[in-house]
């Protein structure tokens, strides 16, 4: 009985699988700040969430809210933060989008309505009376892609309801 415990043991840490770069996006948390793609007067910046889910939630005045909670899946979080006037109060503006991955079902293609099978939400954050908020987003066009190394990422939208400053990311993350 002493011998087959230690071997056991020994069976099981040879066994351990090599981790993947699908594996390893999803089990690392990333941020990345982006320049290429992003308005002249701003940052923007790329957060990956492994393990998490997404949860879209009603305040009691029917706002939407997000709540990233510990999950199975994988949340992708653009933000675009433009540069505030300088001595101006309220001057802070920023943009938010959330969408939700499955992490077996990374490769994707929606269109419109059914951008909301990755909870696709637009938060528009501001001093902006009756325009600010988050929205859920149901025109457009979402495209991922994992290939080798990156994770690419194509998003075309609109949300009718407010003004928006980001209509369009197309964005690629190394994983490296």
């Amino acid at each position: 009985m002493r011998i087959i415990i230690p071997i056991i043991f020994l069976l099981f840490l040879t066994c351990k699988s090599q981790q993947t770069n699908s594996d390893k996006l999803l089990s690392e948390k990333k941020a990345i700040t982006l320049f290429e793609n992003c308005p002249d007067n701003g940052n923007c910046s790329i957060e990956i969430f492994p393990n998490t889910e997404l949860e879209v939630n009603q305040d009691e005045f029917g706002n939407l809210y997000p709540i990233i909670n510990k999950g199975n899946k994988l949340i992708v979080k653009y933000h675009y933060k433009k540069t505030p006037i300088e001595n101006t109060a309220d001057s802070n503006y920023s943009e938010i989008i959330y969408f939700e991955l499955d992490n077996d079902k990374i490769n994707l293609d929606l269109q419109n309505e059914k951008l909301q099978e990755v909870k696709l939400l637009f938060g528009r954050l501001c001093y902006c009376k009756g325009t600010t908020g988050y929205f859920k987003v149901n025109k457009g066009n979402l495209q991922v892609k994992m290939d080798k190394e990156e994770l690419i990422i194509s998003l075309q939208f609109e949300v009718k309801k407010i003004p928006q400053i980001i209509h369009t990311i197309n964005e690629s993350i190394i994983l490296k």
